[in-house]
């Protein structure tokens, strides 16, 4: 999750990556330039299926053509070119995620908010995550099953559940690579899934219910009476005015959420006893 918004992932770790370099017997026109240099990139074995990216090199700078070993200009292409900028790349793509973290933290709070008994992000945390699974069922009992037995089974179980479950949130199927759906055709788990999804009434969670989530902190839906939440929610989320009233989000937050309002009810609001935004 980040702040001001909410995602379930799955990551698998594909191993090591490779640089090599080659030079090629026939040259590869591209656009009319014979290119004679060639890098490649992937991950994991050296094989053609974690090829990642190539590189074409129409020649090489003036100090390192002139080198007499062919193995020195290969040598050159492969750590001082292509590693080089991959590591720059990875650099810049890292300073720019903490730069961006670092401008969503201005608006909501990393750290723990409130008062003596509630824990306002922890709060929120957990009922976002409850959300997620709700809207993700079979993703989220299928990741669950994975931690407890990484095998090619339980991640193809893994894909099925994605599958089903984008199926029925959005209406269609995902993205996915025709070998890897040649494999679910015949698979009984897959195939009960999808019965279900296409008999299914649409998203689990209503858009509501992830639009207070996801402004509870970030736009201090949780320091708000529901006469500021009314007017606050509407206008952010460009609903007419009233459309959605204050004890009617104030109840979804509390009850179809889980989330703590940092004023008490049944007490008039003192700004000042408030935890700060």
């Amino acid at each position: 999750m980040w702040h001001g918004g909410a995602a379930l992932a799955h990551i698998e770790e594909r191993g090591q990556r490779w640089v090599r370099a080659i030079r090629l017997r026939e040259p590869t026109p591209i656009r009319r330039c014979p290119m004679p240099y060639r890098v490649d990139v992937g991950v994991c074995e050296d094989l053609p299926e974690n090829l990642d990216e190539i590189f074409y090199f129409p020649g090489l700078p003036a100090e390192i053509a002139s080198l007499e070993s062919e193995g020195a200009k290969l040598e050159w292409l492969q750590k001082a070119c292509v590693a080089d900028l991959l590591k720059r790349e990875a650099k810049q793509l890292d300073e720019t995620a903490e730069r961006l973290k670092a401008e969503q933290l201005k608006g909501t709070p990393a750290r723990p908010l409130g008062g003596e008994d509630v824990d306002h992000y922890e709060n929120w945390r957990q009922a976002v995550e409850k959300l997620l699974c709700k809207k993700w069922p079979n993703l989220s009992t299928a990741l669950k099953g994975l931690a407890m037995a990484n095998n090619e089974q339980q991640k193809r179980r893994v894909l099925a559940a994605y599958v089903a479950d984008y199926r029925t949130i959005f209406e269609q199927p995902p993205d996915v690579k025709t070998e890897d759906m040649a494999k679910l055709a015949t698979d009984p788990y897959y195939i009960g899934l999808m019965n279900k999804a296409m008999n299914g009434g649409g998203a689990p969670v209503k858009t509501v219910l992830w639009q207070l989530a996801i402004g509870w902190l970030a736009k201090d839906y949780y320091r708000m009476n529901e006469a500021q939440l009314e007017v606050a929610f509407n206008n952010d989320w460009d609903y007419r005015r009233s459309e959605y009233k204050g004890n009617t989000l104030a109840k979804y937050a509390r009850e179809k959420i889980g989330l703590c309002f940092a004023l008490k009810r049944g007490r008039p609001e003192k700004p000042n006893a408030l935890p700060p935004s």
